[in-house]
């Protein structure tokens, strides 16, 4: 955007920034450095690696009004990846995975090239090794020969990556026997695979809870199974073609891959998550998406709320960090007056009572550290450390809190979800702004913790999510 390039110029040009409103300009620090990417599409990349025009190139690529901003950055062009490291990196990542299958993948994927290519990126080629190094006993032979059972279950990693993404029935079926034939497979293998009817079943744990299987893949079930309800349903009928959307469906949570659903009103693309998820025994949140949908409506904001609901979430993160902790039985008639004391709205007495109580469970659990120190006792000790801050915070601000408006950080379904590893259905996602979808940008992208900066939780840290394997 404008305002942006407006932004930053200056700072590319002088490593100073003026800030009209309070009239000073501010020098940047001796060790900052500026670093941007940019994507290129093929054609574009293909222009810029042309030497006898790499100048006219450059031009062509930018509007023409901000080719001045554009000169003043070094331009480093990130060349694709050769073959042979690509090799090197997969070995390295994947040493379960034999070479010669590295090999004819590779051949099957990029041909005679020396580059990986913009056809198959080498994102999409790392998550088929992947794949292949995670699922099946029968890519690791240490024998290091390619049995046609491999070629097939290889094919049907391959073709769920890159090829069942394509919309068009014939373009589909095309790609998929291509690719099988670039692997060597007979015709009557891959026509086999497209009528297969996957098998579920459900088989125990040592945890009690049971390990639900869709066909080549396994997932850790939720239900205890003596809880379980059938697997199957008389409201979800499983035919070869549901079953076969289901494990791709499976596979792709065990990898943790985001997965989009493309089809037409009334194909069954939540009814297939939902089933999924059922089976499973998770908890499903389902966020219906729409043009004003707000990223602030999904992962939360401040709101004005009353005092009780204020104080609600404190009460009932005390309860559930006492139960966990000391015994209930022996200390009924205190928690009888710390709920009276709720229902009330005396939050003064409520406050000393938890307050008081948390120094009390420090205090044994520290002692009880002392004599056996385990994990599970620092964590609570930790636990009950920064709840007793957050409840002397609340005693500090007990008056503005009565006096005036409060206004608390109320957490969305999705950051609920994040946080407690349940399963998301953003059902409508292509109604949503571009502002929702670049919020959301974040939680795709990485496995990593991300910070949403719109507020604080009960500790006054910004609110921190991690992504769930489950």
């Amino acid at each position: 955007p404008l305002e942006f390039i407006s932004l930053i110029a200056p700072l590319l040009e002088s490593r100073r920034y003026s800030i009209p409103a309070f009239g000073t300009e501010v020098v940047a620090h001796h060790n900052l450095r500026v670093f941007a990417t940019r994507n290129l599409h093929a054609t574009s990349y293909r222009m810029l690696s042309t030497p006898s025009s790499v100048a006219l190139s450059e031009k062509q690529l930018v509007v023409p009004q901000l080719y001045h901003y554009f000169q003043l950055w070094s331009n480093v062009v990130v060349h694709p990846v050769g073959l042979s490291e690509l090799r090197s990196i997969i070995a390295q990542l994947y040493p379960s995975v034999f070479g010669s299958l590295i090999d004819l993948l590779l051949n099957t994927l990029y041909g005679d090239s020396s580059v990986a290519t913009e056809y198959v990126n080498m994102r999409e080629a790392l998550r088929i090794i992947e794949r292949i190094g995670t699922y099946s006993k029968e890519y690791h032979n240490l024998s290091g020969f390619v049995t046609d059972s491999v070629k097939v279950m290889a094919w049907k990693e391959l073709v769920e990556v890159l090829v069942l993404k394509c919309r068009n029935p014939d373009q589909l079926v095309s790609m998929a026997f291509h690719y099988a034939f670039r692997l060597g497979l007979h015709q009557g293998d891959v026509e086999e695979q497209f009528r297969i009817s996957p098998q579920l079943s459900i088989h125990p744990s040592i945890n009690g809870k049971g390990i639900v299987r869709i066909g080549r893949c396994s997932i850790d079930s939720s239900v205890d199974l003596a809880l379980r309800n059938s697997l199957t349903s008389s409201s979800y009928s499983q035919t070869a073609y549901a079953r076969r959307l289901l494990e791709r469906l499976a596979v792709c949570v065990s990898m943790n891959e985001p997965v989009l659903l493309v089809g037409e009103t009334g194909h069954g693309k939540t009814t297939n998550v939902q089933e999924l998820a059922r089976i499973v025994g998770q908890k499903l949140v389902v966020l219906n998406l729409c043009l004003s949908s707000d990223i602030g409506d999904l992962l939360g904001g401040y709101r004005p709320m009353s005092t009780k609901q204020l104080f609600k979430p404190v009460y009932e993160q005390f309860v559930n960090l006492f139960h966990e902790t000391l015994s209930s039985a022996k200390n009924n008639e205190f928690l009888q007056k710390t709920n009276s004391f709720f229902l009330d709205q005396s939050w003064s007495k409520l406050l000393k009572a938890i307050e008081k109580a948390c120094q009390s469970a420090i205090g044994k659990l520290q002692q009880a550290s002392k004599e056996s120190s385990t994990s599970d006792l620092e964590d609570k000790i930790d636990r009950w450390s920064d709840y007793l801050k957050s409840i002397v915070r609340y005693r500090e601000n007990l008056a503005k809190i009565k006096s005036g408006f409060a206004f608390s950080f109320v957490r969305g379904l999705l950051l609920e979800a994040f946080e407690h590893g349940y399963w998301i259905l953003l059902d409508e996602i292509n109604l949503a702004s571009a502002e929702t979808l670049q919020g959301l940008s974040g939680f795709l992208d990485t496995k990593q913790k991300s910070t949403v900066v719109e507020g604080h939780d009960s500790h006054g840290k910004p609110q921190k999510v991690l992504r769930q394997s489950s």
